[in-house]
């Protein structure tokens, strides 16, 4: 996927993004960092223009950046220079008076780049929640109101003697993690969650102990109802100027972080599969018919550069009328059809047959055409084969001089042929699905007992047979018609048997 297509997709991107060089100084260290480069969803989310912050640094963008509680430029300074990608954090900037969720990494020694979005009503939501929470002094009677009024997972913990020990969870609680009240009831993060788990739990707990404030934090935890992100606030409740109870909600953010995760995952695996899929791949604009990219893939087989491609049109390889292949274009345009069979010409003049699966895109605004494309070539020449060797066999069944039959492995009807017809009373059409019983009731002529069902026989023996002398047909109308024949099993690739039977009347 050429560059102005992933341009396009950062621009269009609904996630800030911007791309940083690092400055530093004498010793190594970074002490400011330069804007090269942002989208618009950078611009909405900071109100900083792209055309006033280009090319400046950012504490001549936001002089007050170095008085913030976070050392911001630190931060990015150690991502740009040891060349690593951040984890997803979360942090409030005092300069721009917003929440921001953000990852870093660095592209190249001394530049990084930035995804990010902005968290500010959510975390003002969560802090309106706090403030509430901070209010309550009959907890019984308060949090019951603030559990059954909100979706958060919430939780009440008694702090005692540096423990932590929990009283109760809300039913959002209790079905995001698998605790029930029963369960948790006294116990400490370690008692509940186990070793690993519950250090962490508590040493946020403290954090907010120590702070004696509301702190928010993002979570990863593993419990029984499953692998949980949270955003969690925490809030403290203080008597006498100490912390005797933390009020936790947190708000479940799993699916959201791994829609973030898999916009990134798929934005490489779309750019890895364009380049280096094996199958061929073409963009099109679908009213002109231009070609906009091709892959390498598409470049082998049509045997043209990349370049030359681009200069055509899909008319110029596609051999149907041109009124023809501007019509299906607008059937996948409007997604009617994804699925076509084309003639298609290579650069050295021979004609291929491929199948084209497409569907719309858009890029830069603008609708194209996304095709994968298959050679069946030599599929759809087998298949011809194949269908005039069966209609030639199927004729030679119908015009032989004896009556013939077949069936399947279970012994019904797939084939009578017109003798067969006449000897029996029963049309092609009445007798295919029955079973061979059914339409051939076999009778010794002389004896009238029933002959042995030569179908069942055949098959289980997988032996050619010839019946006995003597026996009859009791045809569709009643009437005993001798008859003399053989009986043959097929056997298909995969050894199934199959019943052949030949009579004459």
């Amino acid at each position: 996927m050429d560059k102005k297509i992933m341009q396009e997709v950062l621009r269009q991107s609904p996630f800030g993004y911007a791309y940083h060089r690092v400055i530093t100084n004498d010793k190594g260290e970074a002490e400011d960092y330069v804007f090269l480069d942002v989208n618009p969803a950078f611009e909405e989310m900071t109100g900083l223009k792209r055309e006033v912050i280009l090319d400046r640094r950012v504490t001549e963008v936001l002089p007050g950046i170095k008085e913030d509680s976070f050392d911001w430029i630190k931060y990015y300074g150690r991502v740009a220079l040891a060349g690593k990608k951040s984890e997803n954090f979360t942090q409030y900037s005092k300069t721009l008076g917003r929440w921001y969720k953000i990852t870093a990494f660095a592209p190249q020694n001394g530049y990084f780049v930035t995804i990010f979005q902005e968290i500010t009503t959510e975390m003002d939501r969560i802090k309106t929640l706090e403030f509430q929470n901070q209010q309550i002094r009959d907890l019984t009677k308060e949090l019951e109101m603030v559990f059954n009024g909100t979706q958060d997972a919430m939780i009440l913990v008694a702090v005692e003697t540096g423990e932590f020990r929990f009283i109760r969870n809300n039913a959002a609680h209790q079905k995001l993690t698998g605790f029930s009240l029963a369960e948790i009831k006294d116990k400490t993060p370690v008692e509940l969650m186990g070793e690993k788990i519950g250090q962490i739990v508590a040493g946020n707990y403290q954090r907010c102990v120590e702070a004696k404030t509301s702190i928010t934090y993002e979570e990863v935890l593993d419990l029984p109802a499953g692998k949980r992100v949270w955003i969690t606030s925490l809030t403290p409740v203080l008597e006498e100027n100490k912390v005797k109870y933390l009020v936790g909600s947190s708000k479940d953010i799993t699916l959201q972080k791994q829609a973030e995760e898999e916009k990134e995952e798929l934005l490489k695996r779309l750019h890895a599969m364009f380049n280096e899929h094996t199958a061929i791949m073409l963009l099109v604009e679908p009213l002109r018919g231009k070609i906009v990219d091709a892959n390498p893939a598409a470049c082998a087989f049509y045997g043209y550069t990349r370049e030359e491609l681009l200069n055509m049109h899909i008319q110029d390889i596609n051999m149907l009328p041109k009124e023809e292949v501007e019509k299906r274009s607008m059937m996948a345009l409007k997604e009617k059809k994804r699925y076509f069979l084309f003639p298609h010409r290579l650069k050295s003049g021979e004609i291929r047959l491929v199948e084209v699966y497409s569907c719309p895109v858009t890029n830069g605004g603008e609708k194209l055409l996304f095709s994968i494309i298959f050679d069946v070539t030599d599929r759809e020449k087998y298949k011809e084969e194949l269908y005039r060797e069966k209609e030639l066999l199927r004729t030679t069944l119908l015009s032989i001089g004896d009556g013939i039959v077949t069936t399947d492995q279970k012994g019904r009807i797939t084939t009578l042929n017109k003798v067969a017809e006449e000897i029996t009373g029963w049309s092609e059409k009445e007798a295919k699905g029955s079973f061979f019983s059914e339409v051939f009731r076999l009778v010794n002529e002389t004896t009238g007992a029933e002959v042995e069902d030569p179908v069942g026989k055949v098959l289980r023996t997988g032996k050619i047979i010839g019946l006995a002398n003597h026996t009859a047909l009791i045809n569709k109308e009643g009437r005993k018609v001798p008859i003399a024949d053989s009986a043959a099993p097929i056997k298909d690739k995969k050894g199934k048997k199959y019943f052949w039977w030949k009579t004459a009347a």
